[in-house]
């Protein structure tokens, strides 16, 4: 008499299932790792016979492979394009910051050059201009009406005045120089004197001398006032035919940083100007032989 297990003790493998022969339930997790093992080794788990069996046709099913990996030929060839897109980038933020410093470049000796305009003009609203020419020199006039370099006595008001001065009149000039420390660069450099030396010039006829004095190293009397000018041009402007008192001040600065250092002169497009138009006070006159 043969008698039946329950159903929940029966449980049969794929082998189980083709033999016919009855074989005790495993586990769960033991039922799963058979079962992936069977399938690691390429057979599916259809009740086929499987290839272990002889006679039989197994049926294959994909390998399982490790997990996928690059070559080295694609890791060469991943760090060469990765290189050459950091150069990119790297000649990119170069270019940009070269632009950028250039341009704040040409901001400052803008804002310089503006500046060196306006003080030249405030000052010669305050010249002190008399029948003696010292009082006025244009240096370079080479035509009469035009030169490179302005020299003249001022009066400046009380509350611009230096501390101890005696008296009011003081030598002020303009000019361009090369820069003392940077070779091939010019600039634009203000001369002021005033008190007692001013006196004794004006008492000795000796303005001329005082003007002459003007030297960038001398910082106690000489002043920078603006960077890379390379010409200062000043025009006796006609009046009635005449050369009168209208004055016609540029200054010019390179539109290139490097043509600022080069040596060669200029041409007039590859300079930038500003200018201004300024009527000098009239002329005055003074008692006395020592009068300026």
């Amino acid at each position: 008499m043969r008698v039946s297990r329950p159903a929940a003790l029966i449980g049969t493998t794929s082998r189980g299932l083709n033999s016919g022969v009855p074989t005790p339930l495993a586990p769960k997790g033991a039922a799963r790792s058979s079962q992936s093992y069977l399938l690691c080794l390429g057979f599916s788990r259809s009740p086929r016979p499987l290839g272990c069996c002889a006679g039989h046709n197994a049926t294959p099913v994909a390998r399982c492979s490790p997990v996928g990996g690059f070559t080295l030929l694609e890791v060469l060839i991943s760090s060469a394009i990765l290189v050459v897109i950091l150069i990119l980038l790297i000649g990119m933020a170069d270019h940009t910051a070269s632009l950028w410093h250039r341009g704040e470049q040409n901001r400052d000796a803008s804002r310089e050059v503006r500046a060196g305009l306006e003080l030249i003009t405030e000052d010669l609203h305050s010249a002190v201009i008399t029948t003696n020419p010292s009082t006025l020199i244009i240096t370079d006039e080479n035509p009469p009406t035009a030169g490179s370099g302005l020299f003249f006595l001022a009066s400046h008001p009380h509350e611009k005045r230096e501390t101890g001065n005696e008296g009011d009149l003081c030598a002020t000039g303009y000019f361009i120089a090369a820069d003392p420390k940077v070779k091939g660069t010019s600039n634009l450099y203000r001369f002021h004197a005033s008190g007692g030396t001013v006196t004794s010039a004006i008492e000795r006829n000796k303005l001329q001398a005082l003007y002459q004095s003007a030297d960038p190293k001398n910082t106690a009397t000489t002043e920078l006032l603006a960077r890379r000018l390379v010409k200062l041009d000043i025009h006796r402007l006609q009046e009635n035919g005449a050369a009168g008192g209208l004055l016609l001040i540029s200054l010019a600065t390179p539109r290139d940083e490097r043509s600022g250092n080069n040596t060669t002169p200029l041409r007039d497009d590859q300079l930038l100007r500003y200018t201004t138009i300024l009527r000098l006070p009239p002329q005055r006159g003074f008692a006395g032989t020592n009068t300026p």
